[in-house]
């Protein structure tokens, strides 16, 4: 019977590994994508204001609180075709826009989870 120190290499090989096999799968699923363009429809708005939360490392041996700042966040929820998306926007184009309203994106698709990522929204026709 093993010891219970003798466990701890095993285990760290089983947490890399499965570190290395998600990141894996992100890299097929989303690398070397082509970006789409087509029309969403907008279901909604969420602002999220800006914030500061704290970090603590370690720098040169000593532990430091690091602040991190986090902007103002402008959200569309949108459908494009069948699926839901949400895509940051910047201010100027939220506030023009509606629930119901018809915008142009740009995103792209995922090779194995066909989920949407949205690179670009603006109006529809500019």
């Amino acid at each position: 019977m093993m010891q219970p120190a003798n466990w701890w290499p095993l285990l760290g090989g089983f947490i890399l590994i499965v570190v290395l096999l998600y990141f894996g799968f992100q890299a097929v699923d989303a690398a070397g994508l082509q970006p789409q363009t087509g029309t969403a429809i907008v279901l909604g708005k969420e602002h999220k204001p800006p914030g500061k939360s704290y970090r603590t490392d370690i720098v040169g041996g000593q532990t430091r609180v690091i602040p991190q700042y986090t902007p103002d966040l402008y959200i569309l929820k949108l459908r494009i075709g069948s699926q839901e998306t949400s895509g940051a926007v910047d201010r100027d184009l939220f506030d023009s826009v509606a629930n119901g309203d018809l915008v142009s994106v740009t995103y792209q698709r995922r090779r194995l989870t066909s989920g949407l990522q949205v690179i670009s929204v603006r109006r529809e026709g500019k």
